[in-house]
């Protein structure tokens, strides 16, 4: 069965809008990166996205000198992009193009930018976190977690050029979709609330220095060569739960990607990802007995 983020993302169906308590919660952590700076928005309709009425509630109180907003070309709607100088003052702008985040439109806009905040289309998300590094320029993300698996994401992770924010509550995004949207998801996705949808693997993503407390856990696993069998390529054991995970072993140890969530260097020395690592030949996902 071919899950529901899975069969979004084929269909292109990823036009989700975070929740304004999202939005609070994990942006509160960020306060001091704003002041005097221009946040761009690159993926919101100014009319309803909960990130311009977050940034237009906090103008002042967060020092920002200037808010760009813009969206494409979707549903019948006509690309455009609005300037805010202050809470209550904007000017509003139309795009010739279709207000892509890949069009020379939105790059004029980026190049104005300090930092860009915004929930983009997940099957934009790591070209634009990628463009953004490339550009040098500040961002705050939400993204699909799996995204990190790519060998050029993964590089940036480990030199902490990307690194993931504080998450959403109980680890779960829950995010309103727009009515064409409606009855695309299954019951497990959707529950009883046809305008929300709710996905586990989902964070957010930046490349501001903040701190987050890594997540001190306590093992009590031992190590069992039954349990904890050694991949067929690489010298490292597999472990399917990060619970798994044996307390009196010192040695490789292959774990969910789920781990690097406030990860703890001071607990666990991250060395790779398996397509990659040093001495794997086959640059192929590793196996147990084939």
């Amino acid at each position: 069965m071919v899950s529901s983020m899975t069969k979004a993302k084929a269909n292109k169906i990823d036009e989700f809008y975070t929740q304004l308590s999202d939005i609070e919660e994990e942006l509160v952590h960020y306060k001091e990166f704003f002041f005097n700076k221009i946040v761009y928005c690159c993926c919101d309709n100014p009319e309803y996205s909960n990130f311009v009425k977050f940034f237009l509630s906090h103008f002042d109180d967060y020092g920002i000198k200037k808010v760009l907003v813009s969206c494409s070309s979707i549903y019948n709607r006509n690309a455009f992009w609005v300037e805010y100088f202050s809470s209550n003052k904007k000017v509003s702008h139309s795009f010739v193009g279709d207000g892509s985040i890949t069009g020379n439109e939105c790059k004029m806009l980026f190049e104005e930018s300090d930092i860009v905040v915004t929930n983009p289309p997940f099957s934009k998300a790591k070209f634009l976190i990628k463009y953004l590094i490339y550009e040098k320029k500040a961002f705050i993300v939400v993204g699909n977690r799996n995204i990190i698996t790519s060998d050029t994401m993964f590089d940036l992770f480990m030199r902490k050029e990307i690194r993931f924010g504080f998450g959403f509550k109980a680890n779960t995004a829950r995010f309103i979709i727009p009515k064409e949207l409606y009855g695309h998801y299954s019951k497990d996705v959707v529950r009883n609330e046809p305008n929300i949808v709710r996905f586990r693997n989902v964070t957010w993503f930046t490349n501001l220095s903040i701190y987050v407390p890594p997540l001190k856990r306590n093992f009590k696993q031992k190590y069992d060569p039954f349990i904890h069998k050694k991949y067929d390529q690489f010298d490292a054991i597999n472990v399917d739960k990060i619970t798994e995970i044996p307390i009196d072993y010192s040695g490789k140890i292959g774990v969910p990607i789920t781990i690097l969530d406030r990860f703890d260097d001071e607990q666990f020395q991250l060395i790779g990802i398996d397509r990659t690592i040093q001495g794997n030949n086959t640059k192929k996902r590793f196996s147990i007995n084939g």
